[in-house]
């Protein structure tokens, strides 16, 4: 699978007070082994701008639970897996992780080099299939960004997700 993301200023270009365009490719590769997904993705944004998405998450490839890896000249590659847990005796549980680094960033402003970044997330959902509980998802995720930004190591994030779908028709 792949995508593009184009972004450019218009008007008076209020968002960064000059006019840019500037591009975001992605792409994915899954394999799907029975319970087992592996993926391999990549992602390159063009060096005038940043991609800017101020609501929600972004839809590209490379998006982890903190970064999306799309700063202005960013490059970035990754892996992920997704693993059912039921042959394990745990029904309705998956696990998933995720690393994904990316480098050549940019200062679209200054031509100054940004970090490299790196993102591991880990994750446990239990949703279940079928009975009373049906349409319940709940989430334990762990993300942590590994960089060298302002003197900053490491970035840890815990989610605890819990949502419930409720059937109207």
């Amino acid at each position: 699978a792949a995508n593009l993301i184009t972004q450019n200023s218009v008007g008076s270009d209020l968002l960064t007070g000059s006019s840019f365009f500037t591009y975001q490719g992605s792409a994915r590769l899954k394999a799907d082994f029975g319970d087992l997904a592996v993926m391999v993705v990549a992602s390159t944004t063009g060096d005038e701008n940043a991609i800017n998405f101020p609501l929600g998450t972004k839809p590209n490839y490379t998006d982890l639970q903190q970064l999306s890896f799309d700063n202005a000249g960013e490059d970035a590659a990754g892996l992920g897996a997704t693993l059912k847990l039921d042959r394990f005796g745990l029904k309705d549980v998956t696990a998933a992780a995720w690393y994904v680094w990316g480098w050549d960033a940019i200062d679209p402003t200054t031509n100054a080099s940004l970090p490299n970044r790196e993102e591991l997330d880990l994750s446990l959902r239990y949703q279940p299939s079928e009975g009373r509980w049906k349409g319940l998802s709940i989430w334990a995720r762990y993300g942590d960004v590994f960089s060298k930004v302002d003197g900053h190591d490491n970035q840890p994030e815990y989610r605890f997700i819990v949502d419930y779908t409720v059937p109207l028709l």
